[in-house]
């Protein structure tokens, strides 16, 4: 108590309980009020002890009062009444001294009592909002005060349970940053977890099933997190089981990289006019995020986007008019070359292969093994087949087990399966496997399978890598490499639609002895100038295409290694 105020600070609990909040308020009121030495008095283990009764004091004796004619025996009677009286005063005086004193101790127990149940009531009183708080308020202790509050708003039941599990089907990122989608996300398992039949968590069976739990919440998690994120989405689950935190550091790592390259979408009301009111107090929803880009002081408003190929500001490398301009000239530049029909069937490259050569630099240049890759010209490699209107898109798909078509009419050598074999959608619908076989016109990849129900064409992302591929994903591209040789076997564009699916417009999966026969293959040759190859790939820098004749994966090339252009 404040000498000088005479008011007691009420600490009250971070959590304020809202009437929906309860096991989450039960659990930090508990921490908060053991922290203030009151959790005996509010939860009833320190009962109210009994209230003391003072003691009654001793009745002074009364003198003998002889007559004036008593003889000496009569006064001598009375003196040894007198004395005996005055010892049992004085017991009585000493019982009621020792009686006093333990009243006072009583007193001071109960006294005690009643200020902590005080101080308990009042830091209750102000952790709970007013209209729940008068639902108590006549209650005479503050045990009966949180009795009451746990009888009424305790969740308990099946129903419950269920609304729960409805609200984390239908929890999606949004606009929302990583930290709060998790905060969100991890709000809703702790209630999950509240209404679930606790184990013991020691026994195998007990941590078997905490295990498949926190898998199952780790795919949940990384399932629902925006499109952006797919790429490193793709190679979390590649991966197998991973932990949670591990999950959560990686992809907030990811957006800190899709920050900084401003690869990431912000919300529509990062562009509107401040207006003239004050912002009213933040709340915390999954609609309302705090902004996924700092906005400059002085401004407001998104940044803006960066070429890295011009290096000048207002657009992206795939919308760059410099790299179109430079590409055409590189087309023009080729053609022109085919004077003599030796040298253009020497020299000569297509669109496809120079962009075969580009995603194999990138590739190379982000590995970190160091190793050298081939390339197989356009004698080796059957020339990649544009997806025609007849035929549907094949899409690259990271959640699919397997490769699976709806037409067998372009699968061959059809086998039948020797059990029954159903996929699920991501609804749950349930879709049968009729039969496996081998797409061969235009693609060549081995094991895909006839799913007749089937909406669209899926090539599985993990079945790639068992093949011994390496999926690589790109802001506007994919592709699809072996890992041994580093030969490019798949590419395709992304769609430019709310999905942003990956396509492959071609593919050619390695077999066994397609892979040993490409790593014991030479280098393919192809002759032309350092000046020629810089026209090629799209006037690419001198230190990545010095890099690229260093490795060898261009042929002979002459002509001197500085640039003017």
């Amino acid at each position: 108590m404040s000498a000088a105020s005479g008011y007691v600070a009420v600490p009250r609990c971070p959590v304020i309980f809202d009437g929906t909040i309860y096991t989450e308020f039960a659990g930090f009121m508990r921490i908060h009020m053991r922290g203030i030495r009151l959790w005996g008095v509010l939860s009833g283990e320190v009962c109210c002890p009994p209230r003391p009764v003072p003691p009654v004091a001793p009745t002074p004796p009364t003198p003998p009062v002889l007559p004036t004619d008593a003889n000496q025996a009569a006064k001598d009677a009375a003196k040894l009444a007198d004395e005996a009286t005055d010892r049992a005063y004085d017991e009585r005086v000493l019982a009621y001294e020792e009686a006093l004193q333990m009243y006072h101790g009583a007193l001071s127990v109960y006294t005690q009592w009643l200020d902590d149940d005080a101080r308990a009531a009042a830091v209750l009183t102000a952790s709970v909002l007013p209209q729940f708080a008068s639902e108590f308020l006549g209650l005479p202790t503050v045990f009966q005060m949180w009795t009451c509050l746990r009888h009424r708003y305790e969740p308990s039941g099946d129903a419950l349970y269920l609304s729960v599990v409805r609200q984390e089907h239908a929890l999606q990122q949004g606009d929302s940053t990583i930290d709060d989608f998790y905060a969100q996300s991890s709000a809703i398992w702790r209630q999950l977890d509240s209404l679930r039949s606790a184990g013991c968590r020691t026994c195998p069976c007990c941590q078997a099933v905490q295990t498949n739990l926190e898998f199952h919440r780790v795919y949940e998690f990384l399932s629902r997190l925006r499109k952006e994120f797919e790429p490193r989405r793709a190679q979390l689950f590649a991966r197998g089981r991973i932990s949670l935190m591990e999950a959560l550091s990686e992809i907030r790592a990811e957006e800190t990289r899709l920050r900084g390259a401003g690869l990431l979408e912000v919300p529509s009301v990062l562009a509107t006019r401040a207006s003239s009111t004050p912002p009213a107090a933040p709340t915390h929803s999954r609609s309302s995020a705090p902004p996924l880009l700092p906005t400059p002081s002085g401004g407001s408003g998104r940044p803006r986007p960066h070429c890295d190929y011009c290096n000048n500001d207002g657009h992206i490398e795939s919308q760059c008019y410099t790299k179109r301009k430079h590409l055409r000239k590189a087309r023009s530049s080729s053609s022109g070359t085919s004077s003599s029909p030796s040298t253009a069937s020497a020299i000569a490259l297509t669109e496809q292969d120079i962009l075969r050569l580009k995603r194999l630099l990138a590739a190379s240049g982000s590995s970190s093994t160091g190793t050298a890759g081939s390339v197989t010209d356009a004698s080796r490699t059957k020339q990649p087949p544009s997806t025609q209107s007849g035929t549907s898109p094949w899409v690259l798909d990271s959640g699919a087990s397997f490769h699976m078509s709806s037409h067998s009419s372009t699968l061959s050598s059809l086998r039948s399966l020797d059990s029954p074999v159903h996929v699920f959608t991501a609804d749950g619908t349930p879709l049968s496997v009729a039969s496996r076989g081998n797409l061969s016109t235009p693609y060549s990849v081995p094991d895909v399978a006839h799913v007749p129900r089937l909406t669209m064409n899926l090539f599985s992302a993990g079945q790639l890598t068992d093949f011994g591929c390496r999926v690589i994903l790109d802001v506007d591209s994919c592709s699809v490499q072996d890992r041994r040789t580093h030969t490019l076997v798949g590419a395709g564009p992304r769609r430019r639609d709310s999905q942003g699916l990956w396509e492959l417009d071609w593919l050619h999966v390695p077999s066994a002895a397609t892979t040993i026969a490409s790593s014991s293959a030479s280098v393919a040759s192809v002759t032309g100038s350092f000046k020629q190859w810089h026209h090629r790939l799209g006037h690419l820098c001198g230190s990545r295409l010095s890099s690229l004749v260093r490795r060898g994966l261009l042929g002979s090339v002459s002509g001197d290694v500085s640039l003017e252009c």
